[in-house]
């Protein structure tokens, strides 16, 4: 709980404006330091870069690592679990496994065949539940539309739930963990010091529960979020009314970028395109005129496996599974 509470509270004063009103006061971060700010933009629009931050993350992460092995602790552990589907999701698998190997952590990829049902996967994840070995467990997203994704996340032990992904998470005041890709927006923000008090901000969503997160925690940030579904005829002037704008629809090219207002903060989650195409229908001429913007590529998804790396060192060590 604590290391939730800490984590809610890195919107520092170091932020620099971009919405009227003034930065409650917070509570300062104790665990390891994220003082590393991306620069300043000079005059054109910044190019939100995760992948440094991610780099960073995964750097003190080694060294988290290897001082538990040092004191004879074993390395921290995720079991991966997907559901093969036709859009290939478990592909990536990849990204996550290589992150977690370079850093010196164990991945586990329990790769269910097609058919499986909502019982098959609460099965596999019960088993890893009581597997003293496993740190933390992931489920990845999306599940084919058969099964329950919710009763799913919901039997992951709260103690292995490192992406935050059961009911209970909605709590986060007494949650362990938050969802890691909903972190890393908040996390992308931070970095480049991007003030959230006071500011307007629209998250165009696919998944509601993704969106939900954000919700909780752009309210806990100070800032005034509106959530709108991606076929909601209004959307393009709910994205124009808002300071920042994250678009999580899971639809390529889903919102139009000529539909910000000049000076705004837009964030491309990038949901499970290739190609480099993102949810964000952006062309040069609508970056131009952006305080700064997220690509699909290179800003949420490297921090997002980062975080979740952070996560399953985090579990590990608050099981007393290994030293700190």
């Amino acid at each position: 709980m604590a290391l939730m509470i800490t984590a809610l509270n890195r919107l520092v004063s170091r932020s620099t404006a971009l919405c009227s009103g003034t930065m409650p006061e917070r509570i300062l971060a104790t665990g390891p330091s994220h003082s590393n700010r991306e620069p300043e933009p000079n005059g054109m629009s910044q190019i939100l870069n995760g992948s440094a931050i991610a780099e960073r993350i995964r750097a003190a992460a080694a060294e988290r690592i290897a001082s538990m092995r040092r004191s004879s602790g074993g390395p921290p552990v995720l079991a991966a679990v997907a559901v093969d589907t036709p859009d290939g999701s478990p592909l990536y698998f990849d990204v996550k496994e290589s992150a977690f190997t370079h850093a010196g952590a164990h991945f586990q990829a329990h790769i269910l065949p097609h058919g499986t049902t909502t019982d098959d996967l609460i099965r596999c994840v019960t088993q890893l539940n009581a597997d003293a070995a496993v740190h933390g467990i992931y489920v990845q997203y999306p599940l084919p539309a058969d099964i329950d994704a919710q009763r799913a996340y919901d039997t992951i032990a709260p103690d292995k739930d490192v992406d935050g992904a059961a009911q209970s998470s909605f709590d986060i005041h007494a949650s362990r963990f938050r969802p890691a890709t909903a972190e890393a927006v908040l996390r992308l923000l931070e970095q480049h010091a991007i003030e959230l008090n006071g500011c307007r901000v629209c998250v165009v969503r696919g998944d509601p529960l993704f969106a939900r997160h954000l919700d909780a925690l752009f309210r806990v940030a100070g800032a005034i979020p509106t959530i709108v579904e991606q076929d909601a005829p209004n959307v393009d002037a709910q994205a124009g009314a808002a300071d920042v704008v994250v678009v999580a629809s899971g639809v390529v090219n889903g919102v139009r970028g000529q539909a910000f207002r000049d000076d705004a903060v837009a964030i491309d989650v990038g949901y499970y395109h290739g190609g480099g195409r993102g949810d964000i229908d952006a062309a040069p001429a609508d970056i131009e005129r952006l305080r700064a913007y997220a690509p699909p590529r290179g800003a949420i998804g490297p921090l997002t496996v980062a975080i979740l790396l952070e996560h399953t060192i985090d579990a590990a060590q608050q099981r007393g599974a290994v030293e700190p």
